[in-house]
Parts: structure tokens; sequence; C-alpha cells
């Protein structure tokens, strides 16, 4: 049985959140449309994603998921080790070369 309770239940909710930004990032990068203007708008949220993962929450998150904490339906892909790298990675390129 699996003990649930309010540290459990904010983190819960945090992946279900970072998940629903990295959704949202990865579609503005697929996106055929002004893909350096709909970064720019998902600015905000691109630097909470970056806190989220280089901060002590990713890493209590990744821990949490590994001892199988989480439901097994969550959607967890931000929880891989390199989604989130691999991620920032390609939004920082697209940024970079966009903003010369």
């Amino acid at each position: 049985m699996k003990i649930r309770n309010e540290k459990y239940e904010e983190q819960l909710a945090r992946v279900i959140h970072m998940e629903e930004i990295c959704d949202r990032v990865i579609e503005a990068l697929l996106s055929k449309e002004d893909v350096y203007k709909n970064l720019k708008i998902l600015k905000s949220q691109i630097q909470e994603l970056k806190a989220y993962y280089e901060g002590p929450d990713w890493l209590e998150d990744f821990d949490a998921d590994r001892r199988e904490l989480f439901p097994k339906d969550l959607k967890r892909g931000i929880l891989a080790e390199d989604t989130l790298y691999n991620l920032l990675y390609d939004v920082d390129k697209v940024l970079r070369i966009k903003g010369k």
C-alpha cells in the first residue's frame, strides 16, 4: 500500500504540471509556424521547466518514480533521464540561432 500524504500530492501535482509545460514546449518546437516566436511566448514556462530540472524537485520526483510511488498510468516523460536535458538543449539552440 502506498502512503498518500501532502508531500506525495505536491509531487504528483508538480509532475503533472511540468508534463503540461513540456507538452506545450514540444508542440512549439514542432510547429510549422514561427518556432522562435512560439518559444518566446513560452519563455516564463521554459524558465520554470529549467528551474525544476536544475533544482532538487526533479531529483525528488525522479527518485519517487524509481520507487514506484506514482500511479502506473501517470504520464512521466519528464522523469526520463534525458528528456528535459534534450528538450532544453533544443530550445536553447533554436533561441540562439534565431536570436542572432
